[in-house]
């Protein structure tokens, strides 16, 4: 038998690749990066399955996770900097500067309905 590439070894007449995943660093992966590998999984398993042999899904899934929420942070600040909710605001009402802000973050959650999970090209401008 013929060696097809040099990262084989041989287990009785076959030659079996030694697969082995290159990066060792261990990634952060939040919900939006857990609603990414969801619908990878379900609607595009090549895709998935080739970042997953190469070793570039926990890479990727960070990636998206952390895309997501600097949009996420981004929107809401916009939106607050609209309203005028300030830091004095924070410094004297705070309970009022947190029902704002959760309101903001929720509305913000709502205006990118997950499209995160069906376009990776237009990841910058929606992620939720």
């Amino acid at each position: 038998m013929r060696k097809i590439c040099s990262k084989q070894r041989k287990c009785g007449d076959y030659y079996i690749p030694d697969l082995t995943i290159p990066d060792t660093k261990k990634y952060i992966i939040g919900k939006y990066g857990r609603l990414r590998r969801q619908f990878l999984e379900e609607h595009h398993k090549s895709f998935y399955t080739a970042l997953m042999i190469e070793g570039n899904l926990p890479e990727h899934l960070a990636e998206i996770d952390e895309t997501c929420y600097n949009v996420l942070k981004d929107t809401v600040s916009k939106m607050a900097k609209q309203e005028g909710i300030t830091e004095q605001l924070k410094a004297d009402n705070q309970m009022l500067w947190v029902q704002k802000m959760r309101v903001y973050q929720n509305e913000t959650v709502l205006i990118y309905p997950f499209s995160i999970s069906a376009n990776i090209k237009d990841i910058a401008i929606s992620c939720f």
